[in-house]
């Protein structure tokens, strides 16, 4: 029996060896055994082989081997177990602080994307507000621009009727003048026959031998109406003037009719005259009214124009305020669109990191639980063995 035991701990003493020279973990200075059926204890660098084995797990059947070796050096089973429920705790410890990591990055994730959406939105509003604003400017503008050209028009059509006004004044100023120098022309001349006649007159029965100085210079003087353009009106009195020089004496009936025709045609060119001033007077007010009209109309368009210039400056200021709004908005949509899918691409990457680690830790929980459920299997075999081999031999009788 003694045999069996001493047997028994040499050849759990070479696994122990063999796999902690395999792992190269620790090396084992001593290794001091108890009696047979005792629990052996290695100590800190056992703990460390095996946890080190347990971190560095490739699987299941890896690690498996290690702790078959390990626990052939009966190491108190309360401690295995306790080694890998701590390990546990630690891979639930690390990952409560990746959760707690992960939430915080997650919550600065969804500022990161509450801000950059907020900006979006601020600018989206800003570039619709822009536009509306830019299409009201291009809208007044075009429309002040087509009254501008209106009132320009208008104001030329108005300068081109001041013109107008001016050529007919001018016309009108001219025949009047014509006609008032013809007529004052006329009258001077009858005027200045009347006392001539007058003389003759008074020199009744008379020859004309004896007045020739006298009927010379009236006959003189109206010759000059006879001479004009307007010779056929006077006709009258050159047959009267006629009758009487061709009396051998002055005639008084004939000097009589001559004044009477003399005084008529004075009479009839001064209210000719009269008529042609009054004409004119009246032409005169009208030209001056419809100047002043004309005037007053354009002070008005003038006016109008400066206002429309005035606008159109107010809008084309507007639609380059604009332009540059809305380009300025596309460029911070563009820039936070570009930021808001960076920061997805990013919080997305972290976020897969964290599940994947995640899944290697769960992984590694459920590896533990599974070598702790092979644990007690193994542990209730060995100690179904253990108890084999101390149950004493029965001896024949």
């Amino acid at each position: 029996m003694g045999a069996r035991k001493e047997m028994s701990v040499k050849g759990r003493l070479a696994l122990v060896l063999l796999v902690l020279a395999t792992w190269g973990c620790v090396q084992i200075a001593a290794l001091n055994l108890r009696h047979a059926g005792s629990n052996a204890l290695v100590g800190d660098v056992w703990e460390t082989t095996l946890k080190n084995a347990a971190r560095n797990a490739r699987g299941f059947d890896s690690l498996k081997g290690v702790i078959t070796g390990l626990l052939q050096t009966k190491t108190p089973t309360e401690r295995v177990y306790a080694i890998f429920e701590n390990l546990i705790a630690e891979v639930n410890a690390e990952q409560f602080r990746h959760d707690e990591i992960a939430f915080q990055e997650n919550q600065k994730c969804e500022e990161e994307f509450s801000f950059r959406r907020m900006e979006i939105n601020n600018a989206t509003i800003s570039l619709k507000k822009a536009k509306e604003s830019h299409g009201r400017c291009t809208i007044r503008l075009t429309k002040s621009n087509a009254h501008l050209a209106l009132n320009q028009q208008i104001q030329r059509n108005k300068e081109d009727e001041l013109k107008t006004l001016d050529e007919i004044r001018e016309i009108e100023r001219r025949a009047y003048a014509r006609r008032q120098a013809e007529h004052n022309a006329a009258i001077a001349v009858i005027e200045g026959a009347l006392p001539l006649v007058e003389k003759l007159g008074a020199s009744a029965g008379s020859s004309f031998a004896e007045v020739k100085p006298v009927a010379k210079n009236a006959i003189e003087l109206l010759s000059k109406l006879f001479s004009t353009a307007k010779a056929s009106q006077y006709s009258a009195i050159a047959s009267a003037l006629a009758q009487l020089t061709a009396s051998p004496a002055v005639q008084a009936s004939d000097v009589a009719r001559l004044l009477e025709l003399l005084n008529t045609l004075r009479n009839d060119i001064q209210s000719t005259l009269a008529t042609y001033t009054a004409n004119e007077n009246k032409a005169i007010e009208a030209y001056n009214t419809n100047v002043a009209s004309v005037n007053g109309i354009l002070s008005t368009l003038r006016a109008q124009e400066k206002a429309l210039k005035s606008v159109i400056y107010d809008a084309e200021s507007c639609i380059a305020q604009e332009d540059e709004i809305i380009i300025a908005a596309d460029q911070k949509i563009n820039r936070n669109t570009e930021l808001k899918q960076y920061a997805e691409k990013m919080c997305k990457s972290a976020q897969d990191s964290y599940e994947l680690a995640t899944r290697a830790r769960m992984e590694t929980i459920q590896l533990y639980k599974k070598i702790i459920e092979w644990l007690r299997d193994y542990f209730e075999k060995h100690q179904s063995e253990e108890y084999e081999d101390t149950v004493p031999e029965e001896r024949d009788e």
